[in-house]
């Protein structure tokens, strides 16, 4: 997964149409394994409060755990309002717990050089580490989280995958 974190979407329409990103992100030759399947997706993202902080902190902890949600519901905002509203509240409660976000999709679909993903909806919590993580998905927000999820409406299917960021360039800072 790249992340590039951009303003607004016309910023990020004209990134991609830049020759830099054709070259350094859409070309197979800049990845080390073939590539299968390339996806570009352009989202709103959302700190959600983090209990003991005044406001969300910024993300510096190096694991995320992202969840995506894909594929067709009957009422999309409704499914995303339910979530945002119940989730990441619950979410800001595991221990160890440095950043809750989501994720929602902007109202901007892919060029034809590079298709979306369908996600209706993306998460990702944040630790110091993968030890962190365990200890949060071992603890007793679990049940609670699984409650909660027992009322999303139907959806075609999620992902979950746990990820080392790496901040690899940031405009303006050293």
């Amino acid at each position: 997964m790249i992340q590039i974190d951009m303003m607004n979407a016309p910023d990020a329409e004209v990134l991609i149409q830049s020759d830099d990103f054709r070259r350094l992100i859409l070309a197979e030759s800049a990845y080390a394994a073939p590539i299968d399947k390339l996806a570009l997706d352009v989202f709103e993202t959302v700190h959600f409060p983090i209990p003991g902080h005044q406001t969300p902190p910024p993300r510096t902890a190096p694991l995320s755990f992202v969840v995506r949600y894909y594929g067709q519901t009957d009422d999309e905002a409704a499914f995303v309002r339910l979530y945002t509203e119940n989730h990441p509240p619950i979410l800001a409660t595991f221990p160890g717990i440095r950043n809750v976000l989501c994720y929602l999709p902007l109202d901007w679909r892919s060029t034809e050089m590079l298709p979306d993903s369908s996600i209706i909806l993306g998460n990702e919590v944040v630790f110091d580490d993968l030890d962190a993580l365990n200890r949060a998905l071992e603890s007793d927000v679990m049940p609670v989280l699984r409650a909660d999820g027992k009322r999303f409406a139907e959806f075609g299917f999620n992902t979950h995958h746990a990820m080392r960021r790496e901040r690899i360039y940031a405009n303006g800072e050293d």
